[in-house]
């Protein structure tokens, strides 16, 4: 038995059985008349060392025979590039809205950081369970024959410009989606941070001013709008005319209503036991309120940065052409 053969014996194991003699019948040809022609070539017989580099160059048996067996994949190439998509999308949410409940629960006390192992853990099973679902969704597809309709009814209309740079932050838009949620909570009770503070042997329960109360629906707005507007853009992570227009709108309205929140005196009350106010006590009920306008403060500018960043972006589409 000479090299080829032994090869073709080779391949033949890693060949499907009920193909297998077909196979390796029609491949032996082929190898067999490859070889005389390099025999023609070289003008003599090919000794052991030819048929060795012959067959090296041919490749391991187990590729040459992937050549001839059927495709065998969980996620097919056509859903591939879909598949990687969605999967991005689903690990996006989930980490977004793990780490908002975390936040959530280690200010609330339910939970501590001294768990946070636990909460990773937890973390790393959903993004497991994700991918799983995720997996397991598109190689039904892949076997039933189903179509995605935005992959199969895909639209050049629907190409995003070829500026580069307006592609979103996807961590950017995670986190904004994040603590967006988190204050919209907070705002409608859902969820409450510490609500009492101690300064001495008195205990004082601390709440928002009532000048706040004005602003309750027009917040409210503004955080829906922002939640739906990023949780939109994790499907769609290019800027258009009409998503960058109301991130501004919404820019604006919320630096609007953070500067009438810095015009409130005081930004916070103190409910307890008048009788026990020290200068300690009102050093301390002064110090709390300073803090809060300082984080309005500190907000706006944040919100005022995002707002030039948004202009210039809006700048730079209206100049392409």
């Amino acid at each position: 038995m000479n090299w080829v053969d032994r090869y073709l014996h080779a391949v033949a194991n890693y060949l499907p059985e009920e193909s297998r003699e077909d196979i390796k019948q029609e491949l032996k040809i082929s190898l067999y008349e490859q070889m005389e022609d390099k025999t023609e070539e070289s003008a003599r017989e090919l000794n052991e060392e030819d048929q060795k580099a012959f067959l090296k160059q041919l490749g391991h048996p187990m590729k040459v025979a992937s050549g001839y067996a059927p495709q065998q994949y969980l996620i097919g190439p056509s859903l591939f590039p879909g598949y990687k998509h969605i999967l991005k999308i689903v690990i996006s949410v989930v980490i977004a809205l793990q780490v908002a409940i975390t936040v959530v629960s280690i200010f609330t006390g339910s939970e501590t950081l001294s768990e946070m192992p636990g909460l990773l853990s937890r973390l790393f099973y959903l993004v497991i369970l994700a991918t799983g679902c995720v997996t397991g969704g598109f190689a039904i597809m892949e076997y039933s024959g189903e179509k995605l309709d935005w992959y199969e009814n895909w639209n050049p209309s629907s190409l995003p410009p070829l500026e580069p740079n307006l592609r979103m932050d996807r961590t950017d838009n995670m986190f904004n989606l994040a603590f967006e949620t988190i204050g919209l909570l907070w705002w409608n009770g859902a969820i409450a941070f510490t609500k009492s503070v101690t300064v001495g042997d008195s205990i004082w329960n601390i709440g928002l001013s009532e000048g706040w109360a004005v602003f309750y629906w027009p917040v409210n707005i503004i955080l829906i709008g922002a939640i739906i507007l990023h949780g939109y853009h994790l499907f769609s992570d290019q800027w258009n005319l009409p998503k960058i227009s109301i991130e501004i709108v919404l820019d604006v309205a919320t630096v609007v209503v953070l500067y009438f929140l810095l015009q409130l005196e005081p930004t916070i009350v103190f409910k307890g036991d008048v009788s026990t106010v020290s200068g300690d006590v009102a050093r301390t009920m002064g110090l709390l309120d300073s803090v809060l306008w300082y984080i309005l403060l500190g907000i706006t500018v944040v919100v005022m940065y995002e707002l030039y960043k948004h202009g210039h972006i809006l700048y730079r589409m209206k100049r392409a052409p």
